[in-house]
């Protein structure tokens, strides 16, 4: 009897999580055999005719519809519903919906507030999340942000000030959900 393991005692994990008794696998789920062995399981007849999940309705809440953001979060929440299951994902996005507009009413204050100056700051909701673990569900943050303003539009673009073109943006600031609430009280 040959085997691919050296121990007779092989982990197995599904989506991230150690398998200990026969349990049901669904279609795109990530079976992980020992440390290098990796399989992704398709089962067509579950995609065919799939509907949108409860997650995926709540993103197109937050992402203009045909827009490259909402084609990327679309395509995030397949990789979430996946990684974490479709009921702690839909847990994560509702939790980032309700905190949208209280970020928009951020930048609304600082866009107020701040005026004409050479760098535009701008708060962003976003999710911290562990790669190497799927036990925890991603952190709901807040990132402040700080970007170059162009010194004009044009036609052909937007204008910098040498010439050379935007800056990459920089972090000022990350919050987790409670402290931003709390700050902007």
């Amino acid at each position: 009897h040959g085997s691919l393991f050296k121990r007779v005692a092989v982990e197995v994990s599904v989506n991230g999580r150690p398998v200990h008794h026969r349990r049901q696998l669904r279609n795109k789920d990530e079976l992980r055999v020992g440390r290098t062995h990796r399989f992704r399981v398709c089962i067509p007849q579950e995609g065919v005719g799939a509907e949108k999940t409860d997650a995926m309705n709540i993103v197109d809440n937050l992402a203009t519809e045909y827009s490259g953001q909402h084609a990327l979060a679309r395509e995030y929440v397949e990789h979430l519903e996946d990684r974490i299951g479709p009921q702690r994902a839909v847990k994560v996005f509702r939790g980032l919906h309700d905190l949208q507009p209280l970020v928009d009413e951020a930048n609304d204050i600082t866009d107020e507030l701040r005026g004409d100056e050479t760098h535009e700051l701008s708060f962003k909701a976003q999710l911290l999340t562990d790669v190497t673990s799927a036990d925890e569900d991603p952190l709901l943050t807040v990132v402040l942000r700080s970007a170059e303003r162009p010194e004009d539009i044009t036609e052909a673009g937007p204008t910098y000030s040498d010439g050379a073109g935007p800056r990459a943006d920089s972090i000022k600031a990350v919050w987790s959900e409670p402290e931003f609430r709390h700050r902007l009280e």
